[in-house]
């Protein structure tokens, strides 16, 4: 029997649902970013943004779903996978349910490609490197194939082997097989805006024999947990909005919905959802736990008495069962049977609540700690799963660990260490010898449950999030660094990972920024900042800061010389050479709120946002949070030229959070001609190119919201990133959109082009980096 946990944001119905983490690809981590900690979409659990005005109270719902399913089932096909892989796929791709036979499945055999960096790409894309944020993982009913949705598609692997079969395109937020293993199921979502076959807008089904997608006349929205029936003719799936469930029947294509009655519409928490055959968990902030009845709508008391760890719920007959005082619930799991419920809570803990029986609950308290205080997306316990047979519990640790307990006795039974970084997802094979661990280091393990050992399988290359690339100086090699501060390199030619530097591993890298030709890499934690060679890892050259704080933007000079950094209320030139450093003070306005509003009362600092060098090294171009543009020089650190003022404070955003934390003027990006005679500036609103010579404007385009820029080889393209993970060229003489690149699903971080000018390179807040073939892209714009 399946199962499902999750964690969700909430924001009001009126709005785009994002991202849960992942994928990381919309935004908890993408707003920590708009304030200023960093120029990177998907930090691993993405939260949707909160309302400020919402009312609403955090529980715990269980539903039960009565499901009928009436029909005698028609599926007879082999559930027999094959490496089917076509390039550029029209919807002609899809099937009719009852239409696909083996004999289909043979003769697409022809299409096969082995390498996966190939499979699925956009038109006049070369490959893709990386997979993907892992979001959920889930073994299929016989235990030969794993399915990890990403953020960019659900990648289906073989268990004994480890290597890729499929990928089946669109982010993944949630995903099931059918009893019989024949059908995929993948919820959709998780996506921060744009369209395409790359971007979950709705719940799709895939046949896993063929690779082809079901088409559905009346798909259910996205999904956030996805279950099947037992006969496997109904797919149950639960709204991102944790209030609808939709029951849709494979073979007749009927949909039928419920919304849950005394569930509020708007909600300003995340929530976590666990979803087994026939019932469904909804966690939150305050800890509390509450019965439904979803025939009457009406809440049912819960009877309990007073358990050791429990501030409340000890009164027969209440309506509610609160775990901890404040404590926000940020994992669930439910076990197969729904006797227990797995409740991970930002104290790091996990509660096992034992439903059938009043006074028993079990609370284990050998985990870590709460996680690192500095670093709040990695806070509590958040992964959980459970065993088939419900005798087993798996829980993620703050210090990377997993941790397998007895759910009969609370006993910790082994602590399986081998992950670097946060486990994000858990999943039991079906018969409970075999569990999978996910973590944001890229990895996938498997270990035996029964002597606690690794298994030699290994999964890789699903690192959630790059921070930034350069192309190193032969020009064949790609050098890229991760959130967690690991380096990757990857062969342009072969488009293969040939290795790995895990020495700057981090919890979570703020900024980075590469010298152009790629040798050199800056790097700040805490109050350092670490000059590293690439090739090697090793040091080149360390600077301890003594100011408050190092920001979130970084350059290094192209001879890799000097690196620049912001620091409270000046820019920082570092003089790798001499150990010098050269202040430019900055006047930066502490930005108070406007008055009569329900939004924040504390003043924000305004705050470097972008920095770049010209090519030539001589000048430095700055952004701030209120739109200011400068340029100086970068030796004498005399300013050469302002551009843009910042515009007094605007008004609140609908959502009643202040544009002082999301204003359109705030610079995301800048770039400079080869030359540095043309200057691009983009924000979230708009982009403008000027002459630096003159300072006049010769091109604005506004409704662009620009997360990176680049000019193209012959300087008459400016190549946008947009936040909806699309990539838009524009002509720089007049503004005119030449074509527009699909492939991402997250917003863009960085773009840059190979010193030939034949290659793009591409990544985005979704973990993966696209290498175009320039050539292929112009030839797409003279189409269009």
């Amino acid at each position: 029997m399946g199962e499902i946990s999750r964690i969700k944001s909430a924001a009001p119905s009126s709005t785009k649902p994002l991202v849960p983490w992942g994928v990381v690809a919309s935004t908890f981590i993408v707003v920590l970013l708009m304030f200023g900690f960093g120029n990177h979409q998907y930090l691993p659990r993405f939260q949707k943004p909160y309302s400020l005005d919402a009312n609403a109270e955090m529980s715990i719902e269980i539903v039960d779903i009565p499901i009928v399913a009436n029909l005698e089932s028609k599926l007879g096909i082999q559930s027999q996978v094959r490496n089917v892989k076509t390039q550029d796929k029209d919807n002609n791709s899809d099937m009719q349910i009852n239409d696909v036979t083996p004999a289909i499945a043979e003769t697409q055999t022809d299409e096969i490609s082995e390498d996966y960096t190939k499979w699925e790409l956009p038109k006049a894309a070369k490959a893709r490197l990386g997979k993907g944020a892992v979001d959920v993982m889930q073994f299929s009913p016989d235990g030969k194939l794993l399915a990890i949705g990403s953020s960019i598609g659900v990648w289906l692997y073989d268990v004994k082997t480890g290597k890729e079969i499929s990928i089946f395109p669109g982010s993944c937020q949630s995903l099931a097989f059918s009893p019989d293993g024949r059908f995929l199921a993948n919820g959709g979502g998780g996506d921060v805006g744009g369209s395409g076959r790359y971007h979950g807008e709705e719940v799709q089904l895939w046949e896993v024999s063929t690779g082809k997608r079901v088409p559905i006349a009346k798909s259910p929205s996205p999904a956030i947990a996805l279950l099947f029936s037992e006969d496997g003719k109904t797919l149950i799936s639960l709204g991102d909005w944790g209030d609808t469930i939709s029951v849709f029947n494979i073979e007749t294509g009927e949909l039928n919905q419920r919304t849950f009655r005394e569930r509020p519409k708007d909600r300003a928490y995340a929530e976590s959802y666990a979803l087994i055959h026939n019932k469904l968990a909804i966690g939150g902030v305050s800890g509390k736990v509450q019965l439904w009845d979803p025939i009457s709508g009406n809440k049912l008391p819960i009877h309990r008495e007073h358990s050791d760890g429990v501030e409340q719920g000890n009164v027969l007959g209440e309506t509610s069962f609160e775990m901890g005082r404040d404590e926000q619930i940020l994992g669930l799991a439910v076990s197969p049977d729904g006797s227990q419920i797995a409740i991970g809570s930002e104290n790091g803990t996990v509660l096992l609540w034992d439903t059938a029986e009043k006074n028993k609950s079990i609370i284990l308290r050998e985990h870590t700690d709460k996680g690192n205080p500095l670093d709040i997306l990695f806070q509590g316990i958040r992964s959980l799963a459970f065993s088939p047979n419900g005798k087993m519990l798996a829980s993620e640790d703050t210090n990377n660990t997993v941790k397998l307990w007895d759910t009969d006795t609370g006993t910790l039974l082994a602590t399986l260490t081998g992950h670097i970084d946060q486990i994000m997802a858990l999943t039991f094979s079906p018969e409970g010898n075999t569990l999978a661990s996910a973590s944001t280091d890229g990895t996938v393990r498997f270990w035996d449950t029964e002597t606690n050992k690794p298994l030699p399988i290994h999964i890789s290359e699903h690192i959630p999030t790059q921070r930034g690339m350069a192309i190193i100086e032969d020009n064949n090699t790609l050098a890229s660094v991760a959130y967690n501060g690991i380096f990757t390199f990857w062969d342009l030619k072969t488009q293969r990972k040939i290795g790995q530097q895990t020495e700057w591993h981090s919890d979570f890298l703020w900024s980075a920024a590469f010298s152009s030709d790629g040798t050199k890499l800056a790097i700040p934690q805490q109050q350092l900042i670490h000059l590293t060679d690439v090739r090697t890892g090793r040091e080149i050259e360390q600077l301890k800061v003594t100011e408050d704080r190092i920001g979130s933007a970084m350059s290094v000079s192209p001879d890799g010389k000097t690196v620049a950094f912001d620091s409270s209320t000046e820019i920082c030139l570092w003089n790798i050479d001499t150990g010098e450093i050269l202040n430019i003070p900055l006047n930066m306005p502490l930005i108070m709120p406007l008055k009569d509003r329900a939004v924040p009362t504390v003043a924000i600092q305004t705050t470097i946002t972008s920095m770049i060098f010209s090519q030539d090294g001589k000048k430095l171009v700055s952004g701030d949070s209120q739109g200011n543009v400068q340029i100086w020089d970068a030796k004498t650190g005399d300013e050469l030229a302002n551009f843009l003022t910042g515009d007094e404070i605007e008004e609140p955003m609908d959502n009643g959070i202040h544009s002082m934390f999301f204003s359109k003027k705030r610079i995301t990006a800048l770039a400079f001609s080869a030359d540095a005679a043309l200057l691009a500036v983009g924000t979230y609103g708009q982009i403008q190119v000027y002459r630096t010579e003159k300072k006049t404007q010769i091109m604005e385009m506004s409704n662009i919201p620009c997360n990176a820029l680049v000019f193209a080889p012959d300087e008459t393209v400016l190549v946008v990133g947009l936040a909806s993970g699309g990539i838009q060229l524009l002509d720089i003489s007049t503004g005119e959109t030449l074509a527009t690149l699909d492939g991402h699903t997250a917003p863009i971080v960085q773009l840059l082009f190979s010193s030939d000018g034949k290659t793009l390179v591409s990544t985005g807040y979704d973990g993966t980096i696209l290498v175009w073939d320039w050539d292929k892209v112009l030839k797409k714009k003279q189409k269009v």
